[in-house]
């Protein structure tokens, strides 16, 4: 469970008697899904900062309780159900020390991990380099034996007596007439 505040604003043309049932209301929902109440401040009737529907003051009521985190869902239904009554309404998380040490802890777990994967990646090309070594020896490899076998456009023919003839003739000698 996780601390909650609610800051709502109830219409000021309200009745005592229907404010406090509607405090209690909202109260008594909060410990019907198994949350608790911690305190209830009654701040009372202030001047709005500018007109809501038409409303110059509303009765504020700041209420701190502990519930799960899918009942402020609800509780937010509730009070839009009560729109003539529930001017404005707000839910925030309160954030305690625990959850700033619980968040610190998070913060740095992270960070670790961050780190050793920043290692991991160093020694990563350590690794590719030694790969990378392996391949000029392979490429040679395969260029030796590429040497080694002669191209079929290399390979002579076999001659004929024509193509003997005309070779010999290239070899002699020019005389002149």
């Amino acid at each position: 469970m996780h601390k909650y505040e609610v800051l709502y604003i109830l219409a000021g043309a309200l009745e005592n008697e229907k404010k406090d049932a509607f405090i209690d209301k909202y109260s008594k929902l909060v410990v019907k899904q198994g949350g608790v109440v911690d305190s209830i401040n009654k701040w009372g009737m202030r001047k709005l900062a500018y007109p809501i529907n038409y409303k110059n003051e509303g009765f504020y009521v700041l209420m701190t309780y502990q519930a799960k985190a899918d009942f402020n869902a609800e509780l937010e239904r509730q009070f839009r159900i009560a729109k003539d009554e529930v001017i404005r309404f707000m839910v925030s998380r309160v954030i305690t020390d625990d959850s700033k040490q619980q968040e610190k802890d998070s913060v740095k777990q992270k960070e670790t991990k961050l780190v050793k994967a920043k290692k991991e990646k160093a020694e990563e090309p350590k690794i590719e380099e030694a790969v990378v070594e392996k391949k000029p020896k392979a490429e040679e490899a395969i260029v030796s034996t590429e040497e080694k076998i002669e191209p079929a456009s290399a390979k002579e023919e076999p001659k004929t007596e024509a193509a003997e003839e005309k070779t010999a003739i290239k070899k002699q000698p020019k005389t002149e007439n």
